[in-house]
Parts: C-alpha cells; structure tokens; sequence
C-alpha cells in the first residue's frame, strides 16, 4: 500500500502539463496502485470524493482514476473528443482544496473521451451529468487546470464546524436524545447527488446553526442508525 500525499492549490506542480504515458516504459501498475491506495486514503478521510489525477500525487502523467459505488475505470492518456452544445452549473471541489470549499461552476451537460485502459485497451466512451463534470475535473488536472477557474462570479460556499459526524454509537444521545432538533443527511462518500446537496447542507447549517444540530451519517457504514430513521431503500 503507497498512500501518497495530495498536493494543494498553490503548489505550480498542479499548473503543469502532464506528459503521455508509455504503456510499455511507465511502471503503470505503481501509477495506478498509488492512484487507488490515496484515493481510498482520501474517501475515508473526507467523507466523499470519486476520482483522483496522477498530478494531484505528484505524478506528472496523464493518468485517472475513478472508483465509486461498485464502479472503477481507469483512463490512461485520456482526451475529450466531443462536448455537448448543452451545459449545466453544478457545485464542485477537490482533494487539492482540501475540500474547504465548494465552488459553483459551469461544465458541458455530455462529453465523449478516448483513452486506454488498464488492459491497454482503447476505450470510447459517453459520459453524461455527474460523470461528465466529474472526468472534466480529472482532465482537466493533466491540463494545470484547477476548479477554481472555472467557479463562476465567486460562488462559494464553506463548510461549517458544526456538523456533527453521527454513527450508531452516539446516534440515540444525539437524534433521539437530544436537546435540539436534528437535521441529519445520509450520504454515502461516492454517491454523486450527495456532493450536489452538501454545498446546500452548509449553507443551511450555518444559518440556522443556533435552532437546529445539523449532523451526517455515512449510510454505508452506521447501517442501524439508517434503519432507525424510518428510511426504506
């Protein structure tokens, strides 16, 4: 396992070009394993994220890495071929921000990519909405292109500290329990509509902060407190 360390915006290896890679001469095994071992590092860590770029590790290479909800791909040498007339706003951060904030930004509503696999295989292949504004965001690290630049008339919004992480062992004394109402988000770390309402979920919290706990439960891990809610799936 090679955990790497992310790095973060300001640092002019992120505004870098990534080069080709040569299936044959790159050791693309080690690329993609430190890929997948940071990326999992990350989502426990934070509490979302789906992909990660081989230049956000240090890797100046033109190599991604998705894996969420049972789905992995990996693209090797990846270029859009074709966008969509159509585009659509949509909140977004990165592992490279620390996820300290969430910027609204524009992207194309559909994209086309080619691009190689881990089989070394090409690939073509449609990406519509999430997974569309997600692989621009990947592509767009190869290019030294950051979210940031895309955010539109500085739309912004932080986290606030006062979200409360529940689990099934604190769930009772803070839901049921508790002395305030408790508006709870269930969510899953790769789950893509829950990265488009958490922006909303601190925007909340920090208004009405002093009248209601606001509090998430990763719904993959604290399974019982999701039960209890009365939620059916």
């Amino acid at each position: 396992m090679s955990v790497r360390n992310i790095l973060m915006i300001g640092n002019e290896f992120l505004r870098k070009k990534a080069e080709n890679i040569d299936v044959v001469k790159d050791p693309v095994e080690q690329y993609i394993q430190d890929l997948s071992d940071t990326l999992h590092h990350i989502q426990k860590e934070k509490k979302i994220g789906r992909a990660i770029a081989g230049p956000q590790i240090g890797y100046l290479k033109r190599i991604i890495y998705m894996e969420a909800e049972e789905q992995k791909i990996t693209m090797i040498n990846p270029q859009i071929i074709k966008k969509s007339l159509e585009t659509f706003e949509v909140w977004d951060s990165c592992f490279s921000a620390d996820v300290a904030f969430f910027g609204k930004t524009l992207r194309y509503k559909a994209i086309t990519v080619v691009y190689i696999n881990e089989n070394q295989e090409e690939i073509h292949e449609d990406f519509t909405d999430d997974l569309s504004e997600l692989f621009q965001h990947e592509i767009d690290h190869l290019e030294g292109i950051l979210f940031t630049d895309h955010i539109i008339n500085n739309q912004i919004i932080m986290p606030s500290s006062e979200i409360k992480d529940l689990d099934d062992s604190n769930w009772e004394s803070n839901v049921e329990k508790g002395s305030k109402p408790v508006f709870v988000m269930f969510y899953s770390p790769t789950c893509a509509f829950c990265k488009q309402m958490e922006p909303y979920f601190y925007e909340y919290s920090n208004d009405f902060k002093d009248k209601v706990i606001f509090a998430r439960v990763n719904a993959m891990i604290s399974y019982p407190s999701f039960l209890k809610s009365g939620i059916i799936v």
